[in-house]
Parts: structure tokens; sequence; C-alpha cells
């Protein structure tokens, strides 16, 4: 899985990497296949394997790499068809097509999950003009489009029943809802299937304009500082009373990039004069997250913190190690690019910086770690999967011109897939003065701020 994930990287390298990609490719197609007898996990098998095949497909032209994502995902459809929900099973056995049932990891899903094939089966459509897959995915779209029970202004309850589609409260009966784990890939895929249909598809923007408004009004919180913290919140049907979680995933840092893009494509979910637009959201979040590394000893993030008293990061219990996580490197990306700030690429400098000094090994690869807000900082035995596929391909980009995969034109997965998005429509939802607009100010900033080169060299 981890070369799988990292070829479309070594293509984008170019020539410095080609002698590894066509090494890569080769075991792609000698290696990889998908007649399986074991149940394999849809979220895994959509966002990485499918996923990878399609953005090498799109960057490439290789007929091989469609081939193969055709086959999976003729083999992954069964999640769907399966289903008399339009919820998706949770896994699915690649030889016979078997759901596996009568287990919670089986009858039970959650939405982060239940939405990861709506952006691959939205591309593989677009791709071959067959619209089962965008038409099986997009089940999920149209049933959480009529706000059924399990939702609150916007936000999604997390965990879901696929027998029969019903919303599964926490345990004190309330809907529970989160932009980080179990639920930040839904609201990322509203957006991003949106952008990926060229601003046509109107039922992927409802959703997450109507999301970002609850997030805005439930789960963001602006601290004097002007940096940004998200938690989790449960809010109770019954007595309308709203309780927040004490602490804030790194997994939730995601959230600046999206809404960074959002933004650039002309979304504004400001729903008053004097609230800050998304941009200002989006860098708000990614301020908040960079505290998570600052305020850590080893200058890199636990997976989750309680509190950051502007010295120290306070890890939350059972959560305190360091696993390469991407989502803030993703976030700086995305805001280098549609700003032109250099904050944000010294700030993606100074965490490779700790990432060599606390991660490597002598061998020359990279380590999780035990727990990085306190010495020592000990190794854990393990490269996450996402530390070439996103982690250094992000802070590739980072570094890059604007002109390899310019947002304008390119949609990336949550596993950093590029997939080429649909010519724009000229009467999208999105206007397309807002659109230009936003465009505009992109092309302006980045043609009258330092240039690409020269900014990386100032960054020592």
């Amino acid at each position: 899985m981890t070369l799988l994930g990292a070829a479309d990287l070594l293509w984008l390298m170019g020539d410095s990497m080609r002698a590894e990609y066509k090494q890569a490719r080769a075991w792609i197609n000698d290696v990889i296949t998908f007649e399986r007898d074991f149940q394999a996990d849809f979220f895994t098998l959509s966002m990485t394997f499918l996923g990878s095949l399609l953005a090498l497909h799109d960057l490439t032209g290789d007929g091989m790499y469609l081939k193969k994502a055709i086959n999976l995902a003729d083999r992954t459809t069964v999640a769907y068809e399966a289903s008399s929900s339009g919820w998706p099973w949770r896994n699915v056995n690649l030889r016979t097509g078997k759901q596996r049932t009568g287990e919670v990891s089986g009858n039970v899903t959650n939405v982060g999950e239940a939405a990861s094939a709506t952006l691959e089966f939205s591309k593989l459509t677009y791709i071959t003009g067959d619209h089962r897959y965008k038409r099986a995915a997009y089940q999920l779209w149209h049933l959480l489009d009529r706000a059924p029970e399990g939702t609150w202004d916007g936000l999604v309850n997390t965990w879901w029943d696929v027998t029969n589609g019903s919303w599964l409260p926490g345990p004190n009966g309330t809907l529970d809802a989160t932009w980080g784990g179990m639920g930040d890939l839904a609201y990322e895929y509203m957006l991003k299937t949106w952008v990926l249909s060229g601003g046509r598809d109107e039922v992927s923007l409802r959703l997450y304009t109507s999301a970002m408004r609850g997030m805005r009004k439930h789960i963001l919180n602006i601290t004097s500082s002007g940096t940004a913290w998200l938690s989790d919140v449960s809010w109770d049907p019954k007595t309308g009373s709203v309780t927040h979680g004490s602490s804030m995933q790194h997994l939730a840092c995601f959230a600046g990039a999206t809404i960074a893009l959002g933004h650039m494509h002309g979304i504004n979910t400001a729903s008053q004069p004097g609230e800050p637009d998304d941009l200002a959201v989006a860098e708000a979040i990614a301020g908040g997250c960079y505290q998570m590394y600052r305020q850590s000893p080893s200058g890199l993030n636990a997976h989750a913190v309680d509190s950051l008293n502007g010295t120290h990061a306070t890890p939350t219990a059972g959560q305190a190690y360091y696993d390469q996580q991407p989502e803030l490197l993703e976030s700086l990306f995305y805001l280098w690019r549609i700003t032109g700030n250099a904050t944000y690429r010294d700030w993606g400098w100074q965490i490779f910086r700790a990432m060599r000094m606390w991660t490597r090994l002598p061998n020359g690869a990279f380590a999780c770690l035990a727990s990085p807000t306190q010495a020592p900082f000990n190794y854990i035995d393990n490269t996450q999967e996402w530390w070439l596929s996103e982690s250094m391909k992000y802070l590739w980009l980072l570094f890059s011109d604007h002109s390899v995969l310019p947002l304008e034109e390119w949609v990336i997965n949550t596993e950093g897939h590029p997939y080429r998005a649909q010519r724009w429509a000229s009467s999208s939802s999105s206007s397309s003065s807002s659109r230009s607009q936003a465009a505009g100010v992109h092309w302006s900033w980045r043609e009258s701020g330092t240039s690409s080169k020269a900014a990386a060299d100032g960054v020592q």
C-alpha cells in the first residue's frame, strides 16, 4: 500500500525520480490484484487503493491504472448494492462480494467512512461515462440533503446503522458530531465533490455550506489570540442542551485546507457583518494547529491535545503519540498557494526540521514517536502509509512552483491523490464572478509576491 500511495509523488517529482517511478509502475502492474478472498475495509479501498489508481491515470494517461481502478470499483460497488438503506457496508469480500454482518464492525458505520467513495466514484464516472459509480456513492449525499433525523444545523451524527439507515445516538441520547476522525472526510468531500464537478453539483455544495455554518455556530472557537480550536460537540434533541469535548484532534486540522479551497472558489459562509470570512477561519484553524507543534518540546504534534497554554501542549490521555499526520502540512500548502504568505512555508520548514531531528533513523527511514511532548522522544517502530503519499507530498508541494497541480484545475483527495477537475460551468452555483474574483486574488498574490524559488531560498 505504501508504494502504491507514493507512486504519484514519484511521477510528480519528474526526471529525478523517473527510474523509481518505473519500478513502482512495474510492481503495481505485476503484483497488485484484487482477486482476494478476505474482508477488505471499504474506506481504505476507496481513498487509498482506488484513489491512487485514479490519480496515476489522470497524471500519466496510462490505461493500466484505469483498468485496475475499474476492476476494483466493480468489486466494491456491492457495498452499496447490498444495502437497502443507502449507507454502504463497512467492509466487503473482494472475491465473493459478501459483507461481514452480525458484528458491530459490519452493521455500524461512521459518516466519514461512508462518504469515502463519493469523490473517487464520481471521478470514475467522469472518466468512463458509466454513471453506476457516482449514482451509488451519491445515495449518501441525497439522504443527508433531506436533513433526516441525525443531522443538526448541517452537522451529521457520527455513527449510523447500515441495515436501516438510522442514526445511533451517544450514551445519553445525544447527537454527536465531529470535524475530527470519523466525521472529517464527509465534510471534506462535500466540498471536493462540488469542486470536482466543475461547480455543477448543487447537492454537495448545499451540504458543505450548511455544514460550514453549523461548524461556525457549534464547533469553532476563535481565541483572543486569533487562533482556532475545534472540539467535538454533543446535542440533546430532547432538551436542546449542548456539550463540547475538551480536546482537539490533529485530524481536524484538515479543515484549514478544505475551507481555504472553498474560499478560493468563491464560498463565504459568514452569516452577518463583521463575522470572519472563510479564509480568515481557515487561517485561524491553521494557526491553532501550528500551536500543537510550537508548544511541544520536540516541535512535533500529539495526536490530540486537551489544552494549549501558550508554552506547553497538554496531550489527551491515550493520544499523546506522534504518528506522522499530514493535516497541518496540507493546510499550509493550500494557504501558501492561496495567500502567498511565506509564513506558511516557514512553519512547514520548521516542522520538517523537527521531523529530521527526532524521527529520522540511521537507515534514512522516519519513525513515529511514543510521546513528542515529553522527553525522551522514544521511537515507535512504524512508518505510516500516509508519510509519503501525504506528509512528504504536501511538504514537497509547499516548496514547488505553482504550476505543479494548480488548485484551479486539480482536486486532491483525502489521501493526497490528485484528480483533474471537470471544466468549470459558467452557471455554477457559486457565481462565475465570485469564482473569477477568488481566482484573480490568487493569481495577483502569486504575481506580486516573492517568486517560489526565491521564497524557498529564503527559508533556512
